[in-house]
């Protein structure tokens, strides 16, 4: 046995490398994803309950346009500004994006890990191909 796959269940690794002591252990996609996008999700709502006022444009963004979050930073829109329901307001979806960014440095480094590991998991579908 050459490789396993297998997803994040410690018990699994260790059955695995108790059989087969060999075998390269490789973690699937899906949950690597499924855990760095948990871990995104539970550090947006950590802010949001951090945060005193809930009429805010940061709070707003944080609460109605999660998914900006989740979406490839190459594919933000920083060009077109679009309306922002809840926000109510117009701008881009990079300038919503970097106000909460930019103004909450433990969030940022959630966020850049998550579009780290995010396009590091693209590249590496790409060369599969």
């Amino acid at each position: 046995m050459k490789s396993v796959v297998v997803d994040l269940n410690d018990q699994y690794i260790k059955f695995i490398k108790a059989l087969f002591p060999n075998a390269r252990i490789i973690i699937d996609r899906f949950h690597i994803v499924q855990l760095v996008g948990r871990t995104l999700g539970n550090a947006r709502i950590s802010l949001m309950k951090k945060m005193n006022d809930c009429h805010c444009r940061e709070y707003k963004i944080l609460k109605a346009h999660w998914r900006l979050f989740y979406k490839d930073s190459a594919d933000l829109e920083a060009a077109r500004s679009v309306y922002l329901r809840g926000v109510n307001e117009y701008m881009t979806q990079q300038n919503a994006l970097d106000l909460i960014v930019k103004n909450h440095p433990q969030f940022e480094k959630v966020y850049d890990a998550y579009q780290d590991v995010f396009n590091a998991l693209k590249e590496k579908k790409g060369e599969a191909h």
